[in-house]
């Protein structure tokens, strides 16, 4: 698929050259030389000369700007103003064509002229016409026609213009051109030629293809500075048959399997009944098209971390018939073991030209490809990668139904449409390597509505419009980089200090820096319980963590610290605890084993009281920690249930505390010694049905009740997310959210939202360079996963692909935000 319908790149070229037109046009239309790739027509010269864009859109040399200047320096523009005009470029400069009649003569611009150079005027004579010119600092050569004026600074587009004239003929240019504005006639053919030198590869490609689809163009633009245009296109033979739709809605249904991120998409509504009668022995003849609805939708042409995501869209219109004969297409075409991803199945195949003739392909075809039956439509993609990265977006979303200025522009169709098209900045500004060229088109994004078909003179009437380019900052989830493990993670992603840690289902641990590469692995000898712990101990940041036999301690490179890895001598349950209870660095550590618990010295040696610690049942939370009134509280959750706070010795600080229901949520403390505030020192822990236990460090205690949902399998955290002094209370059941919190004396909720998807688990994000924690969310059925604003609205950027909470990270100066995702083996950021 490497050249998308070249319909629109017609537009892309000239879609901020347009108006409508001029009174008495024939005469100039035939002095347009025939092989002119753009002709400009303005019904009044003074609005010729307001197109200062124009001159952004052409190679350097065909300036209009560089014409105009030289008719200034005659003093004939004011003469003109109200006259109609033509502006034709050439590769290597440009041709005006004025009407003169009743305002100058020739003896006058003649004189004109020859003031300019003081005299030296030379003449010579084209096959019967005379050619004026003056050299010197401008070039000038002019012509006369009857009331025409041709004026240009080389003498050879002259001489075109008047063979052409000689013909008696208007060429191509037969469109009569309105009687206000400005009209633009493109001629594909002669493009090449315009931008020789100018086009990339993907440009050259590009501008091959629009010549093979359509044959001529012509554009009209009310205003100058309009966003809006029309414009008719006749249609080549090579471009597919088209019917007018019934239905609106039927274009915007398919805008939630585009995906978001794509360089350009075109909707087309086609004639089904005549591709079948024109229907060969090919494969998409037999296999594809029987089953085949009237919408198609492609998009290609952007590049994610070196995976360029192009793909087919195909409506399904017999849905047993299309899983009848996809299954046939797979048998003949088998590129690989179809697979799982996520809920979808991936199927590879190997079909050169299976899409030749289709919009977006060509006589390349591909060899490679992959496809995915959804349960209204089948997405092709090159590969079965690319097809990964669709899906992602489509999954979580991320469609082309977020776009916002797409719909809008849809609003202004009719029922009649037959297709539509857009191209974004990072499509047009690719076709060419001249760089000044990529900046104008870089920034310009054009959306064409093909409002209407005419079958007899085989053109499309287009409804088109223009916006400045959005930034890519502001596109949901855009990624930044993207890294494949071994197999699909098991654990969240961690960031420590300049680095992300994740752990795979083959138990190997991976130490990734800030632009995703991969910096090491260490294999270990089972799963790791909980996550990463790290403290600095002398001088260096060491990561602690364990399995299920033995305790490790790695620096940043990898390796173990003298002394570890540390063999335990029963099977640990929980994940480690990590505690500085003198704040020097010499840490201790607690391995929970079932009812028993086992604690060490920073260098492994047992702690006396901890070797082990019996308890009456097993914990089931890893322990947590805090220092206050220069007690050690030491705390968890055991099975009975009851809250269990421990000092360093392992003596109770006040009697367990006993609890109803189950937990599946960690219990949680606040601290801040400093405060003034009564009570903002506690342990927080809830049960599964909302139930809050507040305990003060004196045991002293009370109860909460949080609302969510109807309060079942409830999840709860505890972090301040909205930046004020006291910690608030992030509940979810089922689909719902809920944050409570303190306003003075006054425990209310401040949100309760319904996400569209079953909650997996919710879960607070590290402030880092921020002052309040962020609002953590995700769902493994659905494989997303969600970031919600203080107010309980959904960030912008989100939701995207995952099946694990996701973690933020920062760069050293705190001034840009990385979002680190799972999904599956995939590891990605997104800014």
């Amino acid at each position: 698929m490497k050249n998308l319908f070249g319909f629109g790149l017609l537009s892309l070229l000239w879609v901020f050259i347009l108006t409508n037109c001029g009174n008495k046009p024939k005469q100039l239309l035939s002095a347009i030389p025939e092989n002119s790739a753009v002709v400009v027509y303005a019904g009044a010269f003074e609005k010729l000369k307001k197109f200062n864009r124009l001159d952004s859109l052409l190679p350097e040399k065909s300036s209009m700007k560089d014409c105009l200047l030289r008719l200034e320096s005659l003093n004939l523009g004011m003469n003109l103003a109200d006259k109609p005009a033509v502006f034709v470029p050439d590769r290597t400069t440009g041709l005006l064509i004025l009407d003169i009649s009743g305002s100058l003569n020739q003896k006058d611009i003649l004189s004109r002229m020859k003031a300019l150079q003081g005299g030296e005027l030379t003449l010579y004579h084209y096959k019967g016409k005379e050619i004026y010119a003056v050299s010197g600092k401008e070039k000038i050569s002019v012509a006369f026609h009857k009331n025409l004026l041709l004026l240009s600074s080389e003498a050879f587009p002259i001489e075109a213009a008047l063979d052409q004239i000689r013909e008696g003929s208007i060429g191509p240019f037969v469109y009569q051109p309105d009687q206000e504005g400005i009209t633009i006639y493109i001629q594909p053919k002669w493009l090449p030629a315009l931008f020789a030198g100018q086009l990339s590869l993907a440009g050259e490609a590009a501008f091959k293809h629009f010549e093979e689809k359509i044959e001529t163009l012509i554009f009209n633009w009310q205003e100058p500075d309009s966003l809006y245009f029309t414009a008719t296109a006749g249609l080549g033979n090579g471009f597919p048959a088209l019917q007018q739709s019934t239905s609106l809605d039927h274009f915007s249904g398919m805008l939630e399997r585009m995906p978001f991120r794509s360089g350009q998409l075109m909707l087309l509504n086609l004639d089904l009944a005549r591709m079948r009668k024109q229907g060969d022995s090919t494969t998409f003849s037999r296999l594809i098209l029987p089953w085949m609805g009237h919408k198609i939708g492609v998009f290609k042409s952007v590049t994610q971390h070196g995976i360029k995501t192009d793909g087919y869209v195909l409506n399904i219109s017999d849905k047993a018939l299309a899983e009848s004969l996809m299954a046939e297409l797979g048998e003949e075409m088998p590129a690989g073991a179809p697979y799982d991803y996520g809920m979808f199945t991936i199927h590879p195949i190997t079909g050169k030209d299976l899409f030749l003739g289709l919009p977006g392909n060509d006589e390349d075809g591909s060899d490679l490809l992959a496809y995915v039956m959804l349960e209204d439509c089948v997405v092709f993609a090159g590969s079965a990668q690319e097809l990964e990265l669709i899906l992602e977006d489509i999954i979580v979303g991320n469609t082309r139904m977020k776009d916002e200025a797409l719909l809008a522009s849809l609003g202004k169709g009719t029922p009649k449409m037959c297709g539509v098209s857009l191209f974004e900045a990072s499509f047009l500004g690719d076709l060419f390597s001249n760089e000044s060229l990529r900046l104008a088109y870089g920034q310009m994004r054009m959306t064409l509505l093909f409002s209407e078909l005419d079958s007899q003179r085989n053109a499309i009437e287009i409804k088109g419009m223009t916006s400045a380019a959005e930034e890519t900052k502001n596109l949901p989830g855009l990624k930044v980089w993207s890294t494949r493990l071994q197999a699909e993670a098991i654990s969240p992603p961690v960031f420590i200090k300049d680095r992300i840690f994740i752990l795979d289902q083959k138990n190997i641990l991976y130490a990734l820096d800030l632009s995703g590469t991969i910096l090491w692995e260490k294999q270990l000898e089972g799963p790791m319980l909980g996550k990463i712990q790290h403290g600095v101990v002398e001088g260096k940041t060491v990561l602690f963590f364990n399995t299920a036999h033995n305790v490790s301690a790695l620096d940043l490179s990898g390796d173990e610290l003298p002394g570890f890895p540390i063999m335990l001598k029963e099977v640990s349950t929980q994940a480690i605890t990590l505690v500085d209870f003198e704040h020097n660095g010499r840490f201790s550590f607690f391995v929970p084993c079932g009812d028993k618990i086992f604690g060490f010295e920073y260098n492994g040696i047992p702690i006396v009281g901890w070797n082990p610690l019996v308890l009456e049942a097993q914990v089931l939370f890893p322990f947590d920690h805090f220092q206050y009134g220069g007690n050690d509280y030491i705390f968890t959750l055991d099975s009975l249930p009851q809250l269990l706070v421990l000092d360093r010795f392992g003596t109770p600080v006040f009697p367990p505390i006993p609890q109803e229901g189950s937990f599946s949520s960690p219990p949680f403390y606040q601290l801040d010694p400093s405060s003034k505030m009564q009570g903002i020192n506690r342990i927080v822990a809830g049960n599964d049905a909302g139930k809050i236990l507040v305990v003060n460090p004196d045991g002293t205690h009370f109860n909460l009740r949080l609302k969510c949902g109807n309060n079942k399998r409830m999840n709860f955290v505890f972090a301040d997310f909205t930046g004020d002094e006291r910690m608030d209370y992030l509940a979810s059941s089922g689909q719902n959210i809920s944050l409570s919190g303190y306003e003075s004396d006054r425990f209310f909720i401040h949100f309760e939202v319904e996400l569209p998807v079953e909650i997996t688990g919710i879960f607070g994000l590290d402030p880092l360079c921020q002052n309040k924690a962020a609002l953590g969310v995700f769902s493994a059925p659905s494989k997303k996963v969600y970031l919600l604003n203080p107010d309980g609205s959904v960030n912008m950027k989100f939701p995207l692909a995952g099946n694990q909470p996701f973690t933020m990270a920062w760069n050293e100066n705190c001034r840009e935000i990385f979002y680190i995702l799972v999904n599956g083996s995939e590891v990605y950021a997104v800014r």
